[in-house]
Order: C-alpha cells, then sequence, then structure tokens
C-alpha cells in the first residue's frame, strides 16, 4: 500500500471512505501480479488449489452454456429494456444516467446469474486471467491451458467494467494490459481447480 494513493483498500483515494461500506463490491485496484499473490495465499491456508482462470476457462463459464450468443445472456443488449450488467451508461467521463442503478460498482450479485449461476461475469469489474496477452485466439492452445510467452509483462483480461460501454460486455471481447495496471474497474476471480 502506497500512502497518497489509491488502492484495493481505498478505492477512491486516501482521503475517501475505503471499503467497509463496500463489503459486498469487488476488490478493485488489483494488478495481475496482486491476484496471483491473492490466489497463491488462499491455497496456502486452505489448502485448496486457487488460481485464476485460463481465458478459455473463463470464457466457458461466462457463456454459462450459451454458444454463439454475442453476450453471455443472448442476442440483446439490454432484453426487455432491462440492464444485465453494471456499465456506463451516458457520456464517459462526465455523465453516467445509472441506468443500471449504479455509479460505481455494484455489488456481486446485483444482476442474473448466468445458466450456470454464476453472477457478474459481465461489468462490474475486469477480471484478469492466467493468460498472456495476445491480440487474437489464432494460435492459443486447443485444450483450455493458458496461453503463455516468454514476455509476461502483458496480461488478459475479461468481461468489462463499470466504466464501460454495452459493446466491450461481448461473450468474446478481451482486453490485453501491463500486468502492473491498476484500476479501479480492475478486479479478480479465483477458481478452484486441480493441479495440472
Amino acid at each position: 500500500e502506497i500512502c497518497g494513493r489509491r488502492n484495493w483498500r481505498f478505492p477512491q483515494g486516501p482521503n475517501q471512505p475505503g471499503t467497509k461500506d463496500k463489503l459486498k463490491h469487488p476488490v478493485v485496484h488489483i494488478a495481475w501480479y496482486d491476484a496471483v499473490a491473492y490466489c497463491d495465499w488462499k491455497k496456502k491456508i486452505t489448502g485448496v488449489v486457487h488460481r485464476l482462470p485460463t481465458e478459455a476457462e473463463w470464457e466457458y463459464a461466462a457463456r454459462g452454456g450459451l454458444k454463439e450468443k454475442e453476450y453471455m445472456w443472448g442476442t440483446e443488449q439490454e432484453p426487455l429494456g432491462k440492464p444485465m450488467a453494471n456499465i456506463w451508461h451516458g457520456r464517459f467521463p462526465r455523465e453516467n444516467t445509472k441506468n443500471d442503478g449504479f455509479y460505481y460498482t455494484a455489488p456481486v450479485g446485483s444482476f442474473p446469474v448466468n445458466g450456470y449461476g454464476i453472477h457478474d461475469m459481465a461489468g462490474n469489474v475486469w477480471e484478469w486471467c492466467l493468460d498472456s496477452g495476445h491480440d487474437s485466439y489464432k494460435g492459443a492452445p486447443n485444450d483450455g491451458r493458458a496461453w503463455l510467452k516468454k514476455d509476461s509483462s502483458q496480461r488478459l483480461m475479461r468481461g468489462g467494467s463499470w466504466k464501460d460501454k454495452q459493446e466491450k460486455l461481448s461473450s468474446s471481447f478481451r482486453r490485453v494490459a501491463p500486468a502492473a495496471t491498476r484500476d479501479d474497474a480492475v478486479g479478480l476471480r479465483c477458481v478452484l481447480a486441480t493441479e495440472r
């Protein structure tokens, strides 16, 4: 934790309220390295393997059994006019109409679950994957393993965030960013896994 800067304990800055009233919100300001360290810590204290999902695992879980649909819930951005995820409505960064009910992150579970019963695979916060950053799927392993390369300073995120427009919630949308990226729209999701 660095004094005078935003971090996971004080996501909106040191002079702002901390996380005490946001215990049901996703953690933010998490770099890829922080996410891996957290997963390692969880494994040590529980004895159960915790790790970041591979990109293939993340997308499989996000789709919830729906294949070839643009969004994790189907084909429409907002079925019946109802927001399906926490995103930015309006002109970023000055105007957020809060059509989804939230200006910032939303408590986990504020939107419907997907077909596998998983919450918030779209919107709220970007989630780190285990994979190195790649511009496309071309050449990716076809067995679900993480796609790693020697220079791993760039890593992959999926899911979109509260700062993004609807198009970034597409089931196939991906973001490559420096592994040291910390932002109030970047978090993590651990998976429980067997050792490979």
